[in-house]
C-alpha cells in the first residue's frame, strides 16, 4: 500500500511541478492529475476495507468507484464509455488491481490525448476481466512493472492485443471462491477517525481539481501544498493514529477550499461549545461540501444551525444540481450517519423540494 501511494504521489508531484502554459497542453496534464487523486483516494478506501476484515467488494460499489474515474476523464474531454456488467462480489484485492489497472490506462490516455475510450467488465461465469479499447495508438504502451508483478502474484494476466486498427487491454482472473464480505468492526477508535481523516482530505482535493477541469482555471498557489499533504496522510497510515483534530482548523481549511473555486461558504448560526459535538459537524459539512462539488456542480454550500427543545440542529443545502428521486447511502452519508449515531445524534435526508441533509444531535444542558 505504502509503496503504491508513495508511487503515485511522486507521478503527481510531477506532474504538478511541470504544468505547461498553453491551455490546450494543461488540460491532458490537469486530467491526469485528478485522476491520480482519485485513484489515492480510493486506494485509501481500499486500504481501510481490509483493516476492516472485509474480504470482498460488492462488483455494484466497484462500478462506482471504475466510472468516478470515468468521469474525470469525461471532465478532461474524452469520450469514455464504459460497461461494468458484473454481478456479485469481487475478491478485495484483484478490485484494488482491477482500479489500478483502469486509471493507469485512462491516466495514459489524458496524456497521449486519447478522444475515445471503452471499458467493458461483463458478467461471466469463469473468471473475471475488465477489458479496455484504446486507438491503436496505444499499442506502444508500457505497463508498470510494479502492477505486473502485483497481478501476477494474484494469477492475473495483463494483456494488450492489436486488434485491427484498436489497442485492447485486458486484465482477466481466473475463477475463485466467492466469500461474503466480513463484518465491518474497526479496530480502534483511532482508525474510525483517520479514516474519516484520509477520505475527507482526498475528497476535497479531487473536487477542487474536478472545479479546475470545468472551469478552465489554473491557479499554481492551489498547488503548493498538495502534495505534502498526499505525505502527511502517508505518515498518518503509518502510524495508524492521530488525536482529536481541533474543529477550528479544520473549518478553516473548509473554508479557504471555496475561496479556491471561487465559490460561498456560508453559515448562519453558532457552532456548540462541545468540542467533540464542534468536531463532528464540523466533519460532516466538509464531506457533504466536497460531495456537493463532485457530484452536483455547486459553487455554493448553506449551512444553518439552530437550537431546538435541547438539540443542535444544522440543516445543509448547496446550488447543485438536481438531486434524484432515489439515493442510495455509500460511504459519504453513510459514513455520517454511523459518526453521528456515536454521540447520540441522528441524520435524516431530504430529496424535495430540494437536496438537503438535517443533522440532529442532542446537547446536555450546561450549569
Amino acid at each position: 500500500m505504502e509503496k503504491q501511494i508513495e508511487a503515485a504521489r511522486r507521478r503527481l508531484s510531477e506532474i504538478l511541478g511541470n504544468l505547461p502554459q498553453d491551455p490546450a497542453e494543461i488540460i491532458p496534464q490537469m486530467t491526469a492529475a485528478a485522476l491520480l487523486v482519485c485513484h489515492i483516494k480510493r486506494r485509501f478506501q481500499f486500504f481501510f476495507m481490509e483493516m476492516d476484515g472485509q474480504r470482498t467488494v460488492l462488483a455494484e460499489e466497484f462500478a462506482v468507484f471504475a466510472n468516478e474515474l470515468a468521469e474525470i476523464a469525461k471532465l478532461g474531454g474524452m469520450n469514455c464509455l464504459t460497461a461494468f456488467g458484473l454481478m456479485g462480489e469481487i475478491p478485495i484485492r484483484r478490485a484494488v488491481l482491477f482500479f489500478d489497472f483502469f486509471e493507469f490506462v485512462l491516466e495514459y490516455a489524458a496524456k497521449r490525448r486519447f478522444d475515445n475510450v471503452f471499458a467493458n467488465m461483463p458478467s461471466e461465469n469463469g473468471g473475471t476481466a475488465l477489458k479496455i479499447l484504446l486507438p491503436r495508438g496505444a499499442l506502444d504502451c508500457e505497463m508498470e512493472g510494479e502492477l505486473i508483478k502485483a497481478v501476477r502474484a494474484e494469477n492475473g494476466i495483463i494483456e494488450l492485443t492489436d486488434l485491427h486498427n484498436i489497442a485492447g487491454f485486458c486484465l482477466s482472473f481466473p475463477a475463485a471462491e466467492q466469500k461474503r464480505a466480513g463484518a465491518l468492526l474497526c479496530r480502534t477508535e483511532e482508525l474510525i477517525r483517520l479514516k474519516s481523516r484520509v477520505h475527507d482530505q482526498m475528497g476535497q482535493k479531487l473536487s477542487v481539481l474536478m472545479h479546475f477541469l470545468r472551469q478552465g482555471q489554473w491557479p499554481k498557489t492551489f498547488f503548493s501544498s498538495f502534495c505534502a499533504d498526499l505525505s502527511g496522510g502517508l505518515k498518518q497510515i503509518g502510524e495508524l493514529s492521530e488525536p482529536l483534530i481541533d474543529p477550528e482548523p479544520e473549518l478553516q481549511e473548509l473554508a479557504a477550499f471555496f475561496e479556491h473555486i471561487s465559490g460561498r461558504l456560508e453559515i448562519t448560526g453558532e457552532f456548540p461549545k462541545d468540542r467533540v459535538i464542534f468536531f463532528v459537524l464540523v466533519q460532516i459539512l466538509r464531506e457533504a461540501a466536497t460531495n456537493a462539488v463532485i457530484h452536483g456542480g455547486a459553487d455554493t454550500v448553506r449551512a444553518e444551525i439552530t437550537r431546538e427543545k435541547g438539540n443542535i440542529k444544522m440543516k445543509i443545502t448547496d446550488s447543485g444540481s438536481e438531486a434524484p428521486g432515489h439515493i442510495t447511502e455509500r460511504g459519504g452519508i453513510s459514513g455520517m450517519r454511523r459518526n453521528l449515531e456515536k454521540i447520540g445524534g441522528r441524520l435524516d435526508v431530504e430529496l424535495t423540494p430540494g437536496f438537503a441533509l438535517n443533522v440532529t444531535i442532542p446537547i446536555l444542558p450546561v450549569f
